[in-house]
């Protein structure tokens, strides 16, 4: 039990020390690309801080976990949500989604509905297989690669304009970034917390199992709360940090973003799972069926 609480501890101050740091590259990059904050934010934002979540998500898999699997990208979704509420009470001046108005943050909204249907069609017909896996499954990464040339096309050519209020934020170039740094070695350490970020991911599946098999209580619930409460703690912390530095658009889209590979993280889970069902269950066989009990 000890050693699982210190990995969980662990976890949580990495976590901690690089959120302010990630935003703040990110917001610089989202400038010098030109990609905007609300693209930024979900893409690289909301990838690198989803990075824990997917870790976590892939060692219960591996494990054979389905319920703590599939109860990590459930969990991050909701709490993820309440950051957005945490948020709006920090940003006094205004209501941070009207200040943060923009077009992309509401088309990655309503992909980001559209991911989470998908998950219920799958509960709705759970005969229907192609192979091991169903094929609404498959269809979650698709539809993601879809909204994201829907929101390329967008830029190009927008269907409308946020109007502009005293209380809007324009997404524009800060004049005070950094220019000493070049956009490469910006590039660079984007990668390297994204890669301290994702070590956190093991960390924290680990201790969460661990915290199940010492506990006896349900994997479902842990993974729902527990687990889930720290590996959305980087969307949170650059979150707050985006406020700060008033990079609202890019805080808005990291949670968005960061909800919509939460949304793909039930696909990548449905593979490891199956395999390590498969290998315990029937060892000679290269494929499973899924078990109507997980």
């Amino acid at each position: 039990m000890l050693p699982s609480v210190i990995a969980l501890v662990v976890a949580l101050a990495v976590i901690m020390s690089v959120g302010r740091r990630l935003a703040a590259t990110v917001d610089v990059l989202a400038d010098r690309t030109g990609m905007g904050e609300a693209a930024a934010g979900a893409l690289l934002l909301g990838a690198v801080t989803s990075l824990p979540g997917i870790g976590t998500t892939v060692v219960g898999a591996l494990g054979g976990d389905a319920q703590f699997a599939l109860a990590n990208p459930l969990g991050g979704i909701a709490v993820q949500t309440v950051w957005l509420a945490i948020a709006d009470l920090l940003y006094r001046r205004s209501n941070i989604e009207h200040a943060a108005a923009s077009l992309e943050n509401i088309l990655q909204s309503l992909v980001l509905i559209a991911l989470l249907c998908i998950p219920v069609v799958t509960y709705a017909t759970p005969t229907l297989r192609l192979g091991w896996v169903h094929p609404a499954s498959l269809a979650i990464p698709l539809f993601y690669l879809y909204g994201l040339r829907l929101l390329q096309r967008l830029r190009r050519k927008p269907m409308w304009q946020a109007t502009q209020t005293s209380d809007t934020r324009q997404d524009e170039p800060d004049d005070d970034a950094d220019d000493a740094i070049s956009t490469t070695r910006l590039w660079w350490r984007l990668a390297a917390l994204a890669a301290v970020v994702a070590a956190t991911g093991y960390l924290i599946g680990q201790g969460g199992l661990g915290v199940v098999a010492a506990t006896g209580l349900p994997s479902g619930p842990v993974g729902f709360t527990l687990t889930t409460a720290i590996t959305s703690l980087p969307e949170l912390v650059t979150l707050i940090a985006a406020v700060r530095i008033g990079a609202l658009s890019l805080g808005i889209g990291n949670i968005i973003g960061g909800n919509a590979f939460d949304a793909l993280m039930i696909f990548l889970a449905v593979p490891p799972i199956c395999g390590a069902r498969s290998k315990r269950m029937h060892p000679q066989r290269r494929c499973c069926s899924p078990d109507p009990r997980s």
